[in-house]
């Protein structure tokens, strides 16, 4: 059974879904060598426009989604998807991006943060400490595990002024 957390703004839950923008749009690809399913989230701002972010990534296929603004904080979220590396190791690859409002300045920058490795170890991992490190990050994150061979790297970039571009690929070493 997957584990899954979420847990919602409060600016999330007043107003309704058309009073909402788009926040970003993404783009996630799989280039390892299994499926990738869908571990946990957390959306802080913003939600998915369909409910829920997709809950697997097919073996060298891409996913793709648009995570709605949250009020004035815009779109700011992160997953976590697993899957089985070369050795058949269980591995995962965390994602998270923020997408600020862009019409009340001063306005924070997208960012966006990438890590990989053992599942155990992502598992451990607590969304506190994600946030921080996505505070800390730039519009591009790349991340690496020599342990496990795998690989993530994000970017992030305007698109319009309520819309923001999210790519991501998750990928093992070679």
């Amino acid at each position: 059974m997957q584990r899954q957390e979420e847990e919602v703004a409060t600016s999330n839950k007043k107003g309704s879904m058309d009073q909402w923008q788009n926040g970003a749009v993404a783009m996630m690809n799989n280039q390892t060598q299994s499926t990738l399913s869908l571990d946990r989230f957390k959306n802080w701002a913003g939600v998915p426009s369909t409910g829920s972010f997709p809950q697997s990534i097919g073996l060298n296929s891409s996913a793709h989604f648009t995570h709605l603004r949250g009020g004035q904080y815009g779109s700011i979220a992160g997953v976590q998807y697993s899957g089985i590396n070369a050795r058949g190791v269980q591995c995962a690859w965390i994602l998270a991006w923020q997408a600020p409002v862009q019409d009340s300045p001063p306005c924070p920058p997208n960012r966006v943060y990438v890590t990989c490795g053992p599942k155990t170890t992502m598992d451990a991992i607590t969304w506190d400490q994600i946030i921080t490190e996505l505070d800390n990050s730039l519009t591009y994150d790349t991340a690496t595990d020599s342990a496990t061979k795998t690989s993530a790297d994000g970017n992030i970039q305007d698109l319009t002024p309520d819309t923001a571009t999210l790519s991501a690929n998750f990928s093992l070493i070679r």
